[in-house]
């Protein structure tokens, strides 16, 4: 199975219709995610390196600087591109959870429509049948 079928399968499983309260619910678009996603968005070229004070330490650090210095050509155009593609993605899951609550305000409205014209059928047809009578 591809990937992007498995994917999609793992998100149409946790999208599901709730029945008690007539709603489309989904996990992915809760605010408390959607604000640790935010967070997490930023994906930084290099974290700070930890000072140490032994001799072989600032040897270590020393290298990892250096090292550092050489890749930063080649690491820092990866990091800002995933970035911008991770704030993007939050941006679409932010849109689509509010397309979500939308779509249950009409939903919930759409649901009460159809109960009152189900019971003015109900209405029309007792009235109806009581004329047969």
């Amino acid at each position: 199975m591809k990937k992007s079928n498995t994917v999609e399968r793992i998100i149409l499983n946790k999208i599901y219709y709730d029945n008690s309260n007539k709603s489309i619910y989904s996990n992915y678009f809760d605010s408390s995610s959607l604000l640790s996603l935010r967070r997490l968005a930023d994906n930084p070229a290099f974290k700070p390196l930890p000072e140490n004070n032994s001799f072989f330490g600032k040897i270590k650090t020393f290298i990892k600087r250096a090292i550092r210095k050489f890749t930063k050509f080649y690491i820092e155009p990866i990091t800002n591109q995933q970035t911008t593609f991770n704030n993007e993605v939050v941006k679409v899951l932010e849109e689509n959870k509010q397309t979500i609550n939308n779509l249950n305000k009409k939903l919930n409205n759409i649901s009460k429509e159809n109960k009152e014209l189900k019971d003015k059928l109900f209405e029309l047809e007792k009235a109806i049948y009581e004329e047969e009578k």
